[in-house]
């Protein structure tokens, strides 16, 4: 066979090749265009719904309500309670916290004596348990001792921690938050040592509620 019928028949399977190419890819975009179209005709002819939680959930937390009494609570809003937050501090302008009963302020990490916070967890901390206006926190009539014990990273140390546990106690609290966790302990910037344990026991044994995050690592 010559060179030049060599060429001719290369020429040929080439242009074969790009041809089907060209027919399937036009063949993909039609599907794709019919695909679409169909699509749309059912969201704007269809009662189109999406779902909310599973069925399974909503009744375990039915039988969470019926094991703890949930619903049969009513009017405890926290009067007379002094709960201690031990966290990044508390944003005070927040529309939802310009009402808090903030009582107590101590700042471990620079020493400002107007409450403030940088980070923002210890604020939305705050609002879960006392929050007044948009949301209400589950107690927004208690008395609140605020302590910044972690720093703008959202770390902190342990002896830094157990100060501040000691503060609510001699504070009067009757619980204390501490809201802190990471996979070296408390918080992921540091570990916990005897210290913090033993600040925490004698808050315990003193009649305290320390109320304590697992961690957020499982």
């Amino acid at each position: 066979m010559s060179d030049e019928e060599i060429e001719d028949d290369k020429s040929f399977i080439d242009n074969s090749s790009l041809n089907l190419l060209i027919k399937v890819t036009s063949s993909l975009v039609v599907l794709l265009s019919i695909l679409i179209i169909s699509l749309w005709a059912v969201y704007q002819t269809a009662d189109v719904t999406f779902g909310g939680p599973p069925s399974s959930l909503e009744l375990w937390e039915d039988e969470y309500r019926e094991m703890t009494g949930l619903d049969r609570v009513d009017g405890f809003e926290g009067s007379g309670v002094k709960i201690c937050i031990v966290d990044t501090g508390i944003d005070i302008s927040h529309p939802d916290l310009e009402d808090a009963n903030v009582i107590g302020w101590n700042d471990f990490i620079s020493g400002s004596d107007s409450p403030y916070d940088d980070e923002g967890h210890g604020t939305a901390m705050v609002g879960i348990i006392a929050s007044k206006g948009g949301l209400n926190g589950v107690s927004p009539e208690a008395d609140l001792l605020i302590a910044k014990a972690i720093s703008d990273d959202g770390s902190g140390t342990d002896s830094t921690i157990a100060d501040a546990v000691d503060w609510c106690v001699e504070g009067g609290a009757d619980i204390i938050s501490l809201s802190l966790g990471g996979s070296q302990g408390f918080g992921s910037g540091f570990f916990t040592t005897d210290q913090l344990e033993e600040s925490v026991q004698e808050a315990i044994d003193s009649g305290v509620y320390v109320v304590a995050a697992a961690g957020n690592d499982g």
